[in-house]
């Protein structure tokens, strides 16, 4: 009896990394994603810290069956770019987790850029990186 109770115990906190974190993802990219539509064009970077926040989270990246297999934190900003537009000059993006992706978390297409120039927004969106022809060097 003890062992079929230990047995239960341990697929209960299993099972939670798998499904328990995936919640805590949806959360911390949908936040993100409401907190990007508050963003203005001539924003100081403080002002973006401020609207999107410094939240983390730490849950399961990766999951099999009944496991996890894998644990990721994202923290925000995920990370930064360094942009350089067809103009020749530099910019910096700012990442920030805003769409599911299944397996790896740190590609564009999981992120929404938050480019600034001289410390303040010039754009945001993989839509703003096409139209002002910015190439992304992911650090």
């Amino acid at each position: 009896m003890k062992r079929r109770f230990a047995c239960i115990a341990l697929a209960l906190v299993l099972t939670g990394c798998a499904f328990g974190a995936y919640q805590t993802w949806a959360d911390f990219r949908n936040r993100n994603s409401a907190a990007v539509t508050n963003l203005r064009i001539g924003m100081t970077m403080e002002q973006v810290k401020q609207i999107m926040g410094s939240a983390s989270v730490t849950g399961c990246a990766w999951s099999g069956p009944i496991i996890c297999l894998a644990t990721e934190t994202m923290t925000n900003p995920a990370y930064t770019a360094a942009v350089i537009g067809a103009d020749g000059k530099s910019y910096l993006a700012w990442m920030y987790y805003t769409s599911y992706c299944e397996r790896n978390l740190r590609t564009l297409a999981c992120h929404t850029p938050i480019v600034f120039q001289d410390g303040r927004v010039m754009g945001w969106g993989t839509e703003y990186l096409s139209a002002a022809k910015l190439d992304l060097n992911i650090h």
